[in-house]
């Protein structure tokens, strides 16, 4: 379903911790879900009600309702303020962090939880690639309006300490484009994938030439 545009969306406010390491399983679950992803997004700008997250994404408020308390019970979102309006209380919610990584060590989940979070995991990889197909119009119909995307692709060599880096720049980059956002501009979703590569065929180290000749 679209994503409307926040009324009157104020720029994002870079007053929360940058991130949130991820080690249950229940985290693992709650944040794999395409629909869940939707409203933790828009949690991380700034706090809005159930009512609000339902009328930017247009959707029932009771099903956005059901998908913040699982955020919360997780860990992932929290309840940060209480407001009384014509005497109905407004509760606000908002993200516990910026950005979302996991512990890469799940040895103390079970079979049934390894499979489970793979399972999301792949349910949530294919939503995004279903979007990106719809969005750019790869399907081979004709697109009805000129549309720019990205995708790159690619294999780097690197170790420990150089993968902990790129992180870090790209985390750094996409919050500052965050803080510049242009309210007038066109939303775009963005997804970056990082994995060892181990059906790729090893290669020799390439030698790169920084003056490019």
């Amino acid at each position: 379903m679209p994503e409307k545009e926040p009324q009157n969306q104020k720029s994002k406010i870079p007053d929360l911790p940058p991130e949130k390491v991820l080690t249950e399983p229940i985290q693992f679950k709650a944040i794999a879900d395409p629909f869940r992803i939707q409203i933790l997004e828009l949690l991380t700008r700034q706090p809005l009600t159930t009512k609000q997250v339902a009328d930017i994404l247009d959707e029932v408020p009771a099903r956005v309702h059901y998908h913040i308390k699982v955020l919360e019970r997780a860990g992932i979102v929290q309840l940060v303020e209480t407001r009384e309006k014509g005497g109905v209380l407004e509760k606000y919610y908002r993200a516990v962090a910026d950005g979302f990584s996991f512990d890469r060590s799940v040895g103390h989940f079970s079979d049934k939880e390894r499979q489970d979070a793979s399972t999301q995991a792949q349910n949530l990889l294919r939503s995004i690639f279903d979007e990106a197909i719809q969005s750019l119009s790869l399907d081979g119909k004709p697109p009805r309006e000129k549309k720019t995307g990205m995708l790159s692709s690619g294999h780097l060599r690197l170790n420990e300490k150089q993968i902990a880096e790129f992180g870090k720049k790209i985390k750094a980059f996409v919050h500052e484009l965050q803080i510049q956002e242009d309210p007038d501009g066109k939303l775009y979703r963005y997804a970056l994938l990082f994995f060892p590569s181990e059906n790729f065929k090893s290669q020799e180290p390439r030698n790169v030439d920084p003056s490019g000749q």
